[in-house]
């Protein structure tokens, strides 16, 4: 397990119907530090906190050294 950034925004795809991720006020390019096992892996742990894909739209993470 290593320690991972993780920058994220919070909204929701779909609505529009094309899929487009459009996001809520005041929460984009958010940063959260997850602990994990890959950067994949981080960016699922983000995801599934606010809702999975469909809510949040987060990188895979970046180590923290």
């Amino acid at each position: 397990m290593a320690l991972y950034e993780v920058t994220y925004s919070v909204g929701n795809r779909g609505s529009s119907g094309n899929g487009a991720f459009v996001t809520e006020s005041g929460m984009s390019y958010l940063t959260m530090t997850v602990e994990a096992p890959s950067p994949s892996h981080a960016q699922r742990i983000v995801e599934n906190m606010f809702g999975g894909y469909e809510h949040c739209q987060a990188s895979p993470g970046r180590p923290v050294w």
